[in-house]
């Protein structure tokens, strides 16, 4: 018995790290065995292309799971094998796409009966311990989820997730912290777009000073979330650029931004708050609809302004 095995729970990450490790060897030892210029770590992103066909950066991440920086070095590297390329979407040229290249495509095909007795042998493996790894896996996933480790950690530290949560005003000081949260949001799910660039960049040109506001969660003085109250023509107001970071994601952050954002929407003089969504947000939706807000077919807005497909949603609100 090791020493990782003896210390029980409280090794879990190093040994699941050891244990991707030695599966990620040997089968690059296979690969190499077989000489087939492959390895293991590359795995997911070729593969994801090779059904996919093509795909962004951050769509990749998003659907993999695995950290946008990651994907962007996993990317390099294809790209320096020649197994993907890099091309630009027909109908919005800003937009970059990845997709495997003759070279990556021929790789694949000379991979696919070798991927066949990895799967098998991988099931074989799992059928030996069980048959219940990757169920206990997925549970595993879930429960993280919900409720991340670090929030498990300091709960049983302190008993509260993340401490007194203070909600702050805009100032020059938050300025960077406006766009860094939101580029962290939108890099996960979306492309950055120019309409996201002049809000993150000017802020208090673009939100304040035509009569919105932006708010700021503080934990322990660490700014860790933000959103905005956007003032469109006539009476309309719209909660927008909001975001948590994500270490600090499921401890309520985001409804108390949320309540504090509709309390500042009413002293401005807001009787309707709407929003623009996207149904790959899930949490943010769960959110909104517990609150009070609905789908709306009526588009308030001057025009869409984002290529990413959105839809509005509204709450009726007022002092009373």
């Amino acid at each position: 018995m090791d020493k990782l095995h003896k210390i029980g729970a409280l090794g879990l990450a190093s040994r699941l790290k050891r244990l991707s490790e030695l599966l990620s060897k040997d089968v690059s030892a296979v690969y190499k065995k077989e000489k087939i210029d492959f390895e293991a770590r590359w795995f997911p992103v070729v593969y994801y292309l090779l059904e996919a066909g093509e795909a962004k950066i951050t769509e990749i991440a998003a659907e993999l799971g695995i950290t946008h920086t990651a994907i962007n070095q996993l990317a390099s590297e294809l790209m320096a094998k020649g197994y993907i390329k890099t091309g630009r979407n027909k109908l919005d040229e800003r937009l970059r796409l990845l997709s495997l290249t003759g070279k990556g495509m021929k790789i694949c095909s000379e991979l696919a009966p070798l991927w066949k007795t990895i799967k098998k042998e991988n099931e074989k493996l799992i059928a030996e311990a069980g048959g219940g790894l990757l169920k206990e896996l997925d549970r595993i996933e879930s429960a993280l989820a919900a409720q991340s480790m670090y929030r498990r950690i300091i709960y049983s530290l302190t008993g509260s997730s993340a401490g007194e949560i203070e909600i702050a005003p805009y100032e020059a000081k938050f300025k960077k912290h406006f766009a860094r949260l939101n580029r962290e949001w939108l890099n996960e799910y979306f492309e950055i777009e120019e309409q996201d660039e002049l809000m993150l960049n000017h802020p208090k040109e673009k939100i304040i000073n035509k009569g919105g506001a932006i708010l700021f969660a503080l934990a322990e003085g660490e700014v860790v979330g933000t959103c905005a109250i956007i003032k469109h023509k006539g009476n309309i107001f719209e909660l927008a650029k909001m975001g948590v970071t994500k270490k600090f994601r499921g401890q309520k952050i985001g409804a108390k931004l949320l309540e504090s954002a509709i309390d500042k929407a009413i002293q401005l003089g807001a009787v309707e708050l709407y929003l623009r969504t996207n149904s790959r947000l899930k949490e943010a939706n769960r959110l909104y609809m517990k609150r009070g807000f609905e789908k709306t077919r009526v588009n308030p807005f001057d025009s869409n302004s984002y290529r990413r497909e959105t839809y509005a949603m509204k709450i009726v609100i007022s002092k009373t």
